[in-house]
């Protein structure tokens, strides 16, 4: 499923049945085997376009950082850095007022914190979304 080793990753179909394809302007060349697109090392931009992937991995499909790590080949520390950067460039969520709401809570558990998220549950749309420590009934009593 992944590769032992970290392997570039095709930006154009995300394989990663890559090869060393020569060089240019003393850059290191890369060549997918399943779409044939040519490119470079990556850009810092493009690198965190590149780990994502594992993000998403660890978001949507509740995999361990020791998971990720083996087949990966990312350090934890890496992976941690990587994450934590994505989740600090999130955007923001424009709030609608409307006058009744029959509203649903989720929590998602981080290592650190937990994010939680308030949702209109008729309509699915996002009314809060927040960062805290800890369910306390307090705190969400008081929103």
């Amino acid at each position: 499923m992944y590769g032992k080793l970290k392997k570039k990753r095709c930006w154009g179909c995300k394989s990663l049945d890559v090869i060393k394809w020569g060089k240019r302007e003393n850059k290191q060349r890369f060549k997918c085997k399943n779409c044939g697109l040519l490119f470079t090392r990556n850009r810092l931009e493009q690198r965190l376009k590149n780990r994502f992937v594992w993000f998403e991995k660890w978001i949507l499909e509740r995999q361990t950082y020791k998971t990720l790590t083996r087949y990966s080949g990312y350090s934890k520390d890496t992976l941690q850095r990587t994450f934590y950067a994505i989740l600090e460039q999130a955007p923001s969520v424009k709030i609608i007022q409307t006058s009744n709401v029959n509203l649903r809570m989720d929590v998602t558990y981080f290592k650190k914190f937990c994010l939680v998220c308030y949702q209109d549950n008729l309509d699915g749309y996002t009314q809060l979304i927040r960062i805290t420590y800890k369910e306390d009934y307090l705190e969400i009593k008081n929103i």
